[in-house]
């Protein structure tokens, strides 16, 4: 089970005393520590750290992993592109409505990965 609720990086850093340029970051929800980032240097670990946070946090908020959404999205964005397709053929008339299809054109392009 992943622990529920907003997860957060602590915004501090703790230097390894073995090895002063390797850095550790918390990961915290509901007060308590979750994960620890590790990073060479303060930005690195804190930088694991916020991306930690976030997948926590959106699994808590959508049910999803990061991973499961991004396979989600490429079907989507698949089906809808094949949708466009047919409607661009002339299959649009018969959903009589061609605002759908620069909606779904807009909607395509807000979902591909920006270059």
């Amino acid at each position: 089970m992943i622990t529920q609720g907003k997860w957060t990086y602590s915004g501090n850093t703790t230097i390894n005393r073995n090895d002063p340029v390797f850095c550790w970051a918390n990961v915290v929800c509901g007060g308590r520590r979750v994960a620890r980032a590790a990073g060479i240097g303060e930005e690195e670990a804190m930088s694991n750290a916020r991306l930690i946070a976030e997948a926590g946090t959106v699994y808590n908020e959508t049910g999803f992993t990061p991973k499961q959404l991004a396979e989600s999205k490429a079907e989507l964005l698949a089906a809808s592109e094949a949708m466009v397709k047919h409607i661009n053929d002339g299959f649009y008339f018969i959903l009589g409505k061609a605002d759908e299809t620069i909606n779904l054109k807009q909607a395509i392009a807000k979902a591909e990965p920006k270059a």
